[in-house]
């Protein structure tokens, strides 16, 4: 075997050490790149877990913004009974006084989720999020979510236990009924006859 002439004036133990530092190089090399596949492999989850973070919240939004609207419809239903109770007559040309009962005989239910938010906080991803209030709102979240699945429970409890069984001694709840089938959930129609 030949080898080349610059190798032969090394000396054997020269080419120990060389060969010895190319190995150890080659296996800092090789820690680097699993370091950085680690690293990156990391971002990647870290990104798919905020994104659906991101795309939750916005269902949400959406439900929460349907709960709103109905809370408010139903609100204006029960501030227009009680101007009429207080008057001694009621006025309203537009909306008959079936139609104001009928609103107050829906409830709430919307599903807010909170199975991202839960991924992330349960993870200890939360420092994956930059800004500081919205760390703070997201930690918040769950249990803000748990006050309100509470409030609908309690406005359903308050149909069934009070409201109900009133308008069953003191006016026809089939007519009622009929009139929030025909118009729907107060705010948003939801559940309206599609006739």
């Amino acid at each position: 075997m030949t080898t080349h002439p610059a190798l032969g004036r090394i000396s054997p133990f020269a080419w120990l050490l060389l060969q010895a530092a190319a190995i150890v190089g080659s296996i800092l090399f090789a820690f680097a790149i699993d370091a950085w596949w680690g690293e990156r492999k990391e971002v990647i989850e870290k990104n798919a877990l905020l994104e659906s973070v991101r795309s939750e919240m916005q269902s949400n939004r959406k439900r929460l913004e349907t709960d709103r609207v109905y809370r408010q419809g139903a609100m204006d239903s029960a501030k227009a009974l009680l101007a009429a109770i207080e008057s001694g007559r009621y006025e309203d040309a537009t909306t008959t006084l079936d139609h104001r009962l009928a609103d107050l005989t829906w409830f709430s239910n919307e599903a807010i989720s909170t199975v991202a938010v839960d991924s992330l906080l349960d993870g200890g991803l939360i420092g994956a999020v930059q800004s500081e209030r919205l760390r703070h709102y997201l930690v918040q979240w769950p249990h803000n979510v748990e006050a309100l699945r509470k409030l609908q429970e309690q406005d359903y409890e308050t149909l069934m236990d009070e409201v109900t069984p009133f308008l069953g001694r003191n006016a026809s709840l089939l007519q009622i009924s009929n009139d929030a089938y025909t118009h729907g959930r107060p705010g948003d129609h939801w559940g309206k006859d599609p006739q």
